[in-house]
C-alpha cells in the first residue's frame, strides 16, 4: 500500500508542490509501520482515547516521555 501526500506552500509568492511516498510494509496488533522515500521507518499506534480533530503529537509524545 501507497499513501501519497501533496504538500503546497507558497513561499515569497511563489507556489511549489512535492509529493512524498510513504510505503506500508507491516500492519497488525493496532500498528502500522512503514517507510518514507529516504528510508524513515515509522510505527503509527492507534490512541484510543485521542480527539482527531485536537489530538497534537507533540504534545502526547512529551506527556508519555515525562516532559509535560
Amino acid at each position: 500500500m501507497y499513501l501519497h501526500n501533496t504538500y503546497s506552500s507558497i513561499y515569497n509568492s511563489k507556489s511549489f508542490h512535492y509529493k512524498e511516498v510513504f510505503v506500508v510494509t507491516d500492519s497488525g496488533n493496532g500498528t502500522i509501520t512503514g517507510k518514507s522515500e529516504d528510508g524513515r521507518v515509522l510505527v503509527f499506534e492507534a490512541i484510543s482515547d485521542a480527539d482527531p480533530d485536537t489530538f497534537v503529537a507533540q504534545n502526547y509524545v512529551k506527556k508519555v516521555n515525562g516532559l509535560a
